[in-house]
């Protein structure tokens, strides 16, 4: 079944755009990804466009506001262990609407200059250009770097000399004890 919305070309002529789902998903095959994460993102895409037509929106309509409206009620229905994988993956379809159908690009969010923000900043800009990650690889080293900080210096930034093997080991542990169900223990200060 295809899905149809009409959008308007950059000349202003009137066009379909036809099932931008089977584009999305050819885009994430050929980066490579599994054939598990290929239904994922297809199926998270093609919500997402369900959504946007039962909205009665096109693609050149799809503003910021319009954006988080649709994607909340998406994310929402995920289950707790998926919610942010699935907001990355409709972020990842809005990116292929903006270079594919006329969406309208994102507003620029005001950069955070805060000293954790501009070490994560600077943290992927080594993953991407020195390491030469993929983005899905970025993304979960970054959710580490997020979560390893958190844990060790709550939403700031601490010392990091302060950080020893130990912290890094401790945090290791505890992760793989939550992702078996084990119970966490309590961290010494």
């Amino acid at each position: 079944m295809k899905n149809n919305a009409t959008s308007q070309c950059s000349t202003g002529i009137e066009h379909d755009i036809v099932d931008p789902v089977a584009g999305f998903g050819t885009l994430i095959e050929a980066e490579g990804y599994g054939h598990n994460s290929q239904l994922q993102y297809s199926a998270t895409a093609r919500k997402f466009w369900s959504a946007m037509i039962a909205a009665d929106l096109k693609p050149i309509d799809l503003s910021d506001d319009q954006m988080e409206q649709v994607a909340t009620q998406l994310v929402n229905k995920a289950s707790a262990k998926d919610r942010q994988h699935c907001r990355f993956r409709i972020n990842r379809f809005r990116d292929y609407l903006i270079q594919n159908a006329n969406t309208p690009a994102r507003s620029v969010p005001k950069l955070d200059m805060s000293p954790r923000a501009c070490l994560k900043r600077e943290y992927d800009t080594y993953l991407r250009i020195q390491r030469g990650l993929s983005v899905n690889t970025i993304y979960h080293c970054l959710r580490f770097f997020d979560r390893f900080l958190t844990s060790k210096f709550g939403e700031g930034l601490g010392d990091l000399d302060a950080i020893s093997p130990t912290d890094v080991t401790g945090f290791i542990l505890e992760i793989r004890k939550a992702k078996n169900g084990l119970p966490l223990l309590p961290r010494a200060e």
